[in-house]
Order: C-alpha cells, then structure tokens, then sequence
C-alpha cells in the first residue's frame, strides 16, 4: 500500500485536530468530575415521552446470536470501564451516564431508545446485573501505562511515520489486556453470547479513535471470535504466546481466533475436549468518555447480531452489518488537505448512500462534549434486514414484470399491522426473478418520510447546525459564498431527510465488506443510493427521494455491460401520503 505524507504532526494530529472518526471519533474532551452518585443504575432517566407501543409479553434471551421479528428480542450486555494507571487522577462514573446506553424514552438522546424504534420496538439491550458485577452495575479494571499505550491507529491508505494505518497486533492487546483484567474480577461472570460494551477513561485523542466495532469485524487482518474457557492442568504453556491469549490465575484462558494468525483450525486442535464448554461472546464495542451517540450507533451494530448464527462453537461467523461507507475517503476527510486543513468537508466520505443510514456516515461534533452526547440518524432498509426484524410478511419481492404495491413508512416506530392496505415497508426487486446468476444483485425499494411531523423526536428528521460538526463549513459542496443563508449543505445535510418519498437502492450482495483498494466504481460497492438526477451525480445524494410523479429507470446493460444483462428496471411513485407511497415496478427484458 502505497504511502502518502501530510504536513501534519502526529502531536498536531491527535491534538489540535482530535474528532470523531468513521466508526471511531479521535476527539478531546473535557475531564468528568468525581463525586457521582453511589446508587446503582436503574435504566433509564426521563427524556421524552415513549412514542413505543408496547410488544406483546412474549420474550427471550438470544443465545445464538438470531432475532425473531414480532417480539421483544434481549441482548444481554456487560458494560466495562477500563482505567489506567498512568492517570490516576481521572475519575469516570458511569452511573449518571447509564440512561444514554439503556434509556428507551428518547431515540435522539439513548442507544436503547434510538435501537428501539428503528426496530420497531423489538430489540432491547438488557444490562448483565449479577453479585459479579457488583453495586455499580458494571466491571472496572486497571490497565497499566497510559492511554497513548494503546493507539490502534485508523487510516487506510494516507498512513505516514506520523499518522498511524489501523494495527491489528495493538487491537489484539487492548482486548486481550482488558478482558484478561475481567477474568480477574469476575470469575464467575458468563460470557456466552453477551455483547461487552467497553468505556476508556480516555480522550479519543489519547488513543486514537473514539470507537471501534471490534468483534467481529473484518477488513485489516480481521478478528473473528474471542473465547473464555477453562484449562487443565499443565495446559497452560499452550497458551504462553500472549499474542493471542492471555493465562489468567493459571485456570482460565482467553484468546481470539482470527483468519490469519491464531484460526480456527489452530483452536480445534488445541482446545480438543474443551471446545465444547467454551464461551464465545457476541461481540464487543470500545468507546472513549468523549465517544458521540452517532458513533455509537454505528459501532455496536456491528457486533449484535451474527450471519451463520447457529455456528457451535462459532466458526466463521461475521457480522451482518458492515460499513457503508468508504474508508479511504474517510482517510482523506480526516486527514485534509494544506488548503482546507484537517477534516476536510469537500471530502464527500459515503458517495454511496450519502447520509441516509449511520452505517454509511455519522456525525462527527465538535467539542467540548460528553460521553454519548448528540444523535443519531435513522436506518436504511438494507441494515435492518440485515439485522433480521424486519417479518417476512412486510417485505414484497416483485417477480413479476409489472407491478404496483404499497410501501409503508420505513421511519414508522411500529410495523404495520398484519393484513393492512399498505403492509410492506420493503421491496425486493431481483434483476431477473429465479436466476441464481445474478441473484446477488436486485433493487431494493423504502419509503422515508418525517414520521410524527417536524418536531417528532424520530431519527430521521432532525436539523443539525453545520457548524456543530468538525470541518469549516465553506469548503461543503453546498455552501454558497456569495449567499450563505442559501447554503445546502451536503457534508452533512443541514436536514437528515431533506425531500421525502420512495428510495431506490442497488444491492450487490457479493461485495466484500473493504473492496480492494483503490475502490472500484460506485455501483460494484455493496450498497448505493440510486440518484435520480444521474448517476453520475454522486456529490450529493440528499435529494434522492422520488415524489409522487416522478419515477427512475436503471439500466442493467449499461451497469453491467460484461453480464449479458438487457435488463431495464424502472420505479415510478404513482401517489404518496403520509401512510403509503404507491409504486409501479416494470421490467423489460
């Protein structure tokens, strides 16, 4: 990978320039005070008025990284604070801060709440409270050294001497450091398809991002599982290579698999008669004190869910919902330019789906600011299928050459009722329905409106001031010098859902989640916002919602030209409402 060089300091970098990055804000915030309150968390704290209708009482535990639609699916999370020795002064409480984890008042202000209606009240992360856990509600440890010990670094191809590319080996001992610490406290505390939500008391300047979906993931040499498990006696010099395990009280192991160093045939031959008892987790998340809500919804979806779920013990799993961004661009955005400085806002980072899912960008807040402050947006239909609430009976595959339906609103806190007049909120159009050959590419079809009007507190429709965010706003696309007030802004939108109506999405299935780099053209990556002023109008896809009248037609011949695809899809919004857009779908052949 070739190298290229900034005229930044790395002490310029992590300093001067600290903000969030994608899936990860390098950020300086201010110091919490100590003297919080000893009362262990409840929940949540007040925010807003619920606007969830209630699920029927049926619910369960997930113990195999699946989720049924059409109720209340739990996902066990133990939340750890990890401290360091190096700044013993610094005093993180969490407790006054546990509402905006596990709140479900506020989607804007809460993780819980925000999960919540873009789920359709069927998801809900549930806090481990056991006597291991203690009175605070979670697990706190001490690392040695300092923060700065622990930088894992994040640019993809921009690195230097002075600005790090992501380093798997300094991921590996940030994980195994910290969970060998929790071993240690918690002996008793079962891990078994938990998600582990890690707080640094730290800056995301400090170590280098301020958050991280870190299991499972993929991309640069990717970590797949992390194991817990027991050893017999004289077993533990098989695990003396602290590369990927750590021994703890010569009894306990725990160790991560991945595809090139420590694999998964490495663990079957190794663990034997133990592979049976050993705990995998469901994921795991890493925060700074400083990390915004926005990230924060973009980070533990990454390891909430699971493809190849049943898996036992869990080999190959990966995790259903990637980025939708481009990494490289996130590289050159936070890296910038002499004539725009860092983070730079002509940098168009997703000019695939713009800002329509967090998965495809986030906000990145200026400072000073707390942990999990600011707020999210809303989802796009492909992340949650891919997270799997989305029932059967709400998604319409259009096979036939020439049909209208019905969309509900995407953006709706509640699925529609069965049987209802517009029941589908999702619309899977194949190329050519049966044929296995190109099944991995179809259209996918959502309606998105400002759900509950301009003041409801969805996900979807808030407006954010341009200058909240990192980056001098003069350097937008949209920003207007000899008229500013007439600015539209593109990075990001000054209003998250600018126009309403139907979205035409183009799925390829079979992207992997970091193409080869360079990318390659816009319509190979795995999910891309169909634009309908032309495609070749990539800069600003905050206007690509079809009005009723209006309709695009994609020609699969010209997309595709070495498949043999004399294909033309075209989408036509015959009416809109607030409770329905109605959609002509026609296939040529």
């Amino acid at each position: 990978m070739k190298k290229s060089t900034r005229g930044i300091s790395r002490r310029q970098f992590l300093v001067s320039a600290g903000a969030a990055l994608a899936g990860a804000a390098i950020a300086c915030g201010q110091e919490e005070q100590p003297g919080a309150p000893t009362a262990a968390p409840t929940g949540a704290q007040p925010a807003a008025t619920s606007t969830l209708t209630p699920l029927p009482s049926i619910t369960r535990p997930i113990t195999a990284n699946d989720f049924t639609p059409e109720q209340r699916n739990v996902v066990e999370t133990i939340v750890v604070l990890a401290n360091f020795a190096g700044r013993p002064e610094r005093v993180l409480d969490l407790r006054p801060h546990w509402h905006k984890i596990f709140g479900t008042e506020d989607p804007l202000t809460q993780l819980n709440g925000y999960y919540q209606v873009n789920f359709y009240g069927q998801l809900e992360l549930q806090p481990v409270s056991t006597p291991e856990v203690g009175e605070k509600g979670y697990v706190e440890v001490e690392l040695p050294g300092l923060p700065q010990d622990y930088a894992f670094g994040w640019l993809i191809g921009l690195e230097s001497d002075e600005i790090d590319s992501v380093d798997p080996a300094a991921v590996r001992r940030l994980i195994l450091e910290v969970m060998a610490r929790v071993l240690e406290h918690d002996p008793a505390l079962g891990y078994q398809d938990r998600f582990i939500l890690m707080v640094l008391n730290a800056s995301g300047a400090e170590y280098g991002r301020g958050a991280a979906g870190f299991l499972p993931t993929t991309g640069v040499d990717p970590l797949y599982e992390l194991f817990v498990g027991d050893l017999a006696e004289g077993e533990a010099e098989a695990f003396a290579d602290e590369t990927h395990f750590r021994v703890v009280d010569g009894a306990r192991v725990v160790g991560l698999i991945d595809s090139t160093g420590y694999t998964f045939d490495d663990y079957f031959r190794d663990r034997q008669a133990h592979v049976a008892a050993d705990q995998f987790i469901r994921g795991m998340a890493c925060f700074s004190r400083d990390a915004p809500l926005s990230c924060a919804s973009h980070d533990v979806l990454h390891g909430l869910r699971r493809q190849s779920a049943y898996a036992n013990p869990p080999e190959g799993r990966v995790r259903a919902l990637n980025c939708l961004y481009n990494l490289p661009l996130q590289s050159l955005w936070l890296v910038g330019t002499p004539e725009h400085g860092p983070f730079d806002r002509s940098v168009n980072c997703s000019p695939y789906i713009g800002w329509w899912d967090p998965m495809g960008d986030h906000l990145h807040p200026t400072m000073p600011r707390d942990f999990f402050c600011g707020h999210p947006h809303g989802m796009c239909a492909f992340s949650k299928l891919r997270m799997g609430l989305i029932p059967a009976r709400c998604v319409a595959s259009v096979d036939a050459d020439d049909v209208t339906l019905r969309l509900a609103p995407l953006s709706a806190p509640t699925l529609p009722a069965a049987g209802s007049d517009a029941e589908a909120i999702v619309a899977r159009v194949p190329l050519l329905p049966g044929n296995d050959t190109v099944a991995h590419i179809y259209l996918l079809l959502e309606y998105r409106c400002r759900f509950g009007g301009p003041e409801g507190r969805y996900p979807d429709n808030f407006t954010i001031d341009p200058d909240d965010v990192f980056g001098d706003k003069i350097f937008d696309p949209g920003y207007d010098a000899a008229n500013p007030a007439n600015s539209h802004y593109v990075n990001p939108p000054t209003v998250f859902v600018p126009d309403e109506g139907v979205l035409v999405y183009l799925v390829n299935e079979r992207m992997p989640e970091l193409p080869a780099i360079p990318y390659s053209e816009w319509y190979n990556f795995v999910l891309a916002l169909l634009n309908p002023a032309g495609n070749e109008q990539r800069e600003d896809l905050n206007q690509a919602a079809l009005d009723a009248g209006e309709s695009i037609t994609v020609d699969f011949a010209n997309l595709y030209a070495d498949r043999g695809l004399p294909i033309r899809i075209t989408v036509a919004v015959t009416e809109r409402t607030a409770a329905y857009a109605a959609v002509r779908i026609t296939r040529e052949r």
